[in-house]
């Protein structure tokens, strides 16, 4: 389901849009479905569930009981496995030395439960900023410089090297896997990048042959069910687009001109749609929506989104509806319910003076989540987010137990 939630990007790379993938069943929002999780992978694929947006009932969690939710709690990164399951990254008000914590939901976000949460920071730098499940037993929580994974529903969190010892720029579940793009080294100079993998119940990461990309700054990687695609920033250039079938890697084009940001998403395995925007000035940015039928093979202009804002993800509940997130001034979500040729302004927050959204993403057909704001900004608090009617409206959630 959704997903910004991408690591903050470095370098000249870092004005550019952050890549979401939203995938049917686990988006950035980062949901896990049969037909994927990436959650995103939403990337990864969980098994698909079988109960609607609208629904409150709840079944005995996979993993940990539950416990209060702690005082103070500031979510950083969210991903769902489900329309009912789903977990928040975040941070508490305490005096420890790590005020980490994650929270659960078995009713679509209606009530949360604190579980276990493991050992790392929550914010920037070496700290650990996103959170990822692929189903309900197997999870990350990782940054740039550290991954931690359980495979007992958060019971337990174990360390885990960095797959090919380099920096990690994008994690997602899908199909059984877990995918990450990771760049050489500690991702402060250009260096090539590469899709790892490994199975969603196993910490065994391996490089998907053929993958690499010279000279990359950034990029991400996007999973929808058994389909793969990576999008990867070199040093100079526009972005590098390849797509996985297969056991082989084909290189596509964009429809974006030069080094520009591209936001990009998956309603399926098929459809996609991307966001070229460039050109930011005074808070206000082009972004020009194109729509692909055939993974990204070709692209069809589809129409232009509002101005307002620089362009941070993109999300699709399906072929018809599109969500954009931006930020600048204000923050804002932008809507397009029919295939992106019209678009409308659906929230809309001007009093934290633009904060940034993350992990933009749609669960289902029905049900979207995005968190605005990030840990560790002073004087502000993040919140998350909720649609159940395909992202015409969006709710704040409060996280009571």
């Amino acid at each position: 389901m959704a997903r910004r939630r991408h690591p903050p990007l470095p370098g000249a790379f870092a004005s550019l849009t952050v890549l979401v993938l939203v995938l049917a069943a686990c988006s950035s929002s980062h949901v896990a479905s049969g037909h994927s999780t990436t959650t995103t992978s939403t990337a990864a694929a969980v098994s698909s569930s079988t109960t609607t947006a609208s629904s409150t009932t709840t079944t005995a969690p996979a993993g940990p009981p539950g416990g209060p939710v702690p005082a103070g709690f500031q979510a950083q990164s969210v991903t769902f496995v489900s329309d009912q399951e789903g977990y928040v990254l975040g941070r508490t008000s305490c005096s420890a030395a790590s005020c980490t914590a994650v929270l659960r939901t078995m009713d679509g976000g209606r009530t949360w439960a604190g579980i276990p949460a493991p050992s790392v920071g929550v914010g920037s730098g070496p700290e650990a900023d996103e959170i990822r499940f692929a189903d309900p037993m197997d999870g990350w929580v990782f940054g740039h410089q550290v991954l931690e994974s359980t495979h007992d529903g958060g019971a337990h969190w174990s360390n885990v090297p960095l797959p090919g010892g380099g920096s990690i720029q994008s994690l997602e579940a899908g199909a059984g896997f877990a995918y990450a793009l990771v760049i050489t080294g500690n991702g402060a100079n250009p260096a090539p990048a590469a899709v790892y993998r490994t199975p969603a119940g196993a910490d065994t990461w391996s490089v998907v042959p053929g993958g690499t990309v010279p000279n990359a700054v950034a990029g991400v990687v996007l999973v929808h069910g058994p389909s793969l695609w990576m999008v990867v920033q070199p040093a100079a250039g526009a972005s590098v687009f390849r797509a996985y079938s297969g056991g082989t890697w084909a290189t596509r084009s964009l429809p974006c001109q030069g080094p520009s940001g591209d936001a990009i998403a998956a309603a399926d395995t098929v459809d996609m749609a991307v966001v070229c925007a460039s050109g930011a000035a005074a808070g206000q940015q082009p972004k020009l929506v194109y729509v692909s039928a055939d993974a990204g093979s070709s692209w069809k202009a589809a129409g232009s989104a509002p101005q307002g804002g620089d362009t941070l993800g993109l999300a699709m509940a399906s072929t018809s509806s599109l969500v954009i997130s931006a930020a600048s001034g204000a923050s804002e979500l932008y809507g397009s319910f029919d295939g992106g040729r019209t678009w409308t302004t659906v929230e809309q927050d001007t009093s934290g003076g633009g904060l940034p959204w993350e992990d933009l993403g749609f669960t289902d057909a029905s049900q979207g989540v995005v968190v605005e704001g990030q840990v560790g900004i002073p004087g502000s608090r993040t919140h998350l987010y909720i649609t159940r009617d395909g992202g015409h409206s969006w709710s704040p959630v409060g996280f009571t137990s």
